[in-house]
C-alpha cells in the first residue's frame, strides 16, 4: 500500500462536476463542511451531496477507517469517500446528522470542546454523548493556545480519548503537534486543501 494518501477537501460550495472529476482522481477524498461561522450549513447542498453518493461506485468510510487502513496492510478502494464537518452548532444534531443517518452516511465531527454549550446555538455536552452513542467519530478542532484544554474537557465530557484533531487557521507549531502525540492523537487534519499528518 502507497503510505502517502492523496487527500482532496471540498466546501459546501463546490460544483458537482469537479467533484466527481477529483474523486476518480484521488485514493481517499474528504469532503469538508466549515459551519463555525454564524451561516447555518444547507441542507439542501447536503441533500445533494447525499443523493451523488448513493451511488453504488463510492465507498463511504470512517475516518478511522482511513487510520486503520494506514497502520495495516489493508488497500482501500478507488472511490474512498469520507466526511468531516466542523461545527458545534445544534444545526448538526438537529437537522445534519439525521439526514446523513437516514442514507446511512458516516461522518467525523470535530468540535471546539471550549465552545460546547456557551450559548443557546451550540451543542452541549449532552448532544456531543448522544451523537458518539449512535456511532459519530468525535474529533477536536482547536487553537495552540487551548488544546490541552480542549483534550482535557474532551476526555473528561465523553470519557474517552480523542483520536483525531483538526488545526484551526492552518497553524502548524512543532510544540502543539508533540501534545498530539502525547494524547495519542493519530491523525491531524489541516482547514486548507491537501493536508493531513498521520502522528
Amino acid at each position: 500500500m502507497n503510505d502517502i494518501f492523496k487527500i482532496m477537501f471540498f466546501i459546501t460550495f463546490i460544483s458537482f462536476s469537479n467533484f466527481i472529476l477529483k474523486v476518480s482522481l484521488a485514493n481517499i477524498v474528504v469532503i469538508a463542511y466549515d459551519n463555525f461561522s454564524d451561516k447555518d450549513l444547507s441542507l439542501d447542498i447536503i441533500n445533494e451531496h447525499i443523493n451523488l453518493l448513493n451511488n453504488k461506485k463510492y465507498f463511504l468510510l470512517t475516518t478511522n477507517t482511513i487510520i486503520d487502513t494506514k497502520f495495516s496492510s489493508k488497500i482501500l478502494p478507488n472511490y474512498s469517500v469520507a466526511i468531516t464537518i466542523s461545527s458545534n452548532k445544534k444545526q448538526i444534531i438537529n437537522n445534519i446528522w439525521p439526514s446523513l443517518a437516514k442514507a446511512s452516511i458516516p461522518f467525523t465531527l470535530f468540535i471546539d470542546p471550549n465552545l460546547i454549550g456557551n450559548n443557546d446555538y451550540n451543542m452541549t455536552w449532552e448532544d456531543i454523548t448522544i451523537l458518539n452513542n449512535n456511532g459519530i467519530e468525535i474529533g477536536i478542532r482547536s487553537t495552540p493556545k487551548n488544546i490541552k484544554n480542549a483534550i482535557k474537557l474532551y476526555k473528561n465530557n465523553l470519557g474517552i480519548d480523542p483520536i483525531s484533531y483538526q488545526y484551526k487557521l492552518g497553524i502548524w507549531p512543532e510544540a502543539e503537534i508533540n501534545i498530539l502525540k502525547e494524547n495519542n492523537i493519530k491523525m491531524a487534519f489541516g482547514d486548507s486543501s491537501d493536508q493531513l499528518v498521520l502522528t
